[in-house]
C-alpha cells in the first residue's frame, strides 16, 4: 500500500494542492544512509547532525578544503560546504579525504534536495559529477577495518602479556 500525502500551498480557497506518493518503508532503502549511520555510531556519534557540529568534523572539513581546493566541483564558484560522496569509515574518520568534495551551498542543495525530499546519496553524487563507494564497498571496508582493529588489539594484548614486569 502506498502512503499518499496531500500538501496545500497557500491559505486561501484557491490554494493549490500537490500529492506526494511515498513508497512503503519496505521498498525504501533509507536513501542509502544506513551504512553512514552505522559508521557514525561506531565513531561514537548518535546522529549525523552531532557529527557535523563536532570539532572532529571541523578539522576534517579543513583538511578536505586543503586537499581538494575551495572551488565548487559543479559550478566552479567559491565552495562553502563539503559533500560526502561516500560514507565509509575512513572518510567519516578523516583518514581519507578523497571522497569529500568542495561545493557551494546552491549546488549542494540542488543535488541533495529534490521536490522537498532528500535524495539518495548516489543521485546527489551523479548530480554533482562525483563518485563515491557503493554501499557494499563501504560495508566491506568497514568490516575489514573492524577485523584489523580486533587483530591489532589481540597482538597488543599478547605483547603486553609477554613483557616482563
Amino acid at each position: 500500500m502506498l502512503n499518499v500525502r496531500v500538501i496545500r500551498t497557500g491559505r486561501n480557497k484557491r490554494s493549490t494542492e500537490r500529492v506526494r506518493i511515498n513508497p512503503p518503508p519496505s521498498l525504501k532503502s533509507k536513501h542509502g544512509y544506513t551504512v553512514r549511520n552505522e559508521n557514525l555510531r561506531s565513531l561514537g556519534f548518535r546522529s549525523y547532525g552531532e557529527y557535523i557540529h563536532s570539532q572532529m568534523w571541523k578539522l576534517i572539513r579543513g583538511l578536505a578544503f586543503e586537499a581538494n581546493g575551495t572551488k565548487c566541483v559543479s559550478c566552479n564558484s567559491k565552495a562553502t560546504q563539503i559533500h560526502h560522496a561516500s560514507y565509509d569509515l575512513k572518510t567519516l574518520a578523516g583518514s581519507d579525504v578523497t571522497h569529500l568534495h568542495p561545493v557551494c551551498g546552491k549546488c549542494h542543495e540542488a543535488a541533495e534536495i529534490v521536490d522537498g525530499d532528500k535524495t539518495h546519496h548516489k543521485a546527489a553524487n551523479t548530480a554533482l559529477g562525483v563518485q563515491g563507494l557503493s554501499e557494499g564497498q563501504q560495508r566491506r571496508q568497514t568490516n575489514k577495518l573492524e577485523r584489523s582493529a580486533m587483530k591489532y588489539g589481540r597482538k597488543k594484548l599478547r605483547k603486553n602479556k609477554t613483557q616482563p614486569k
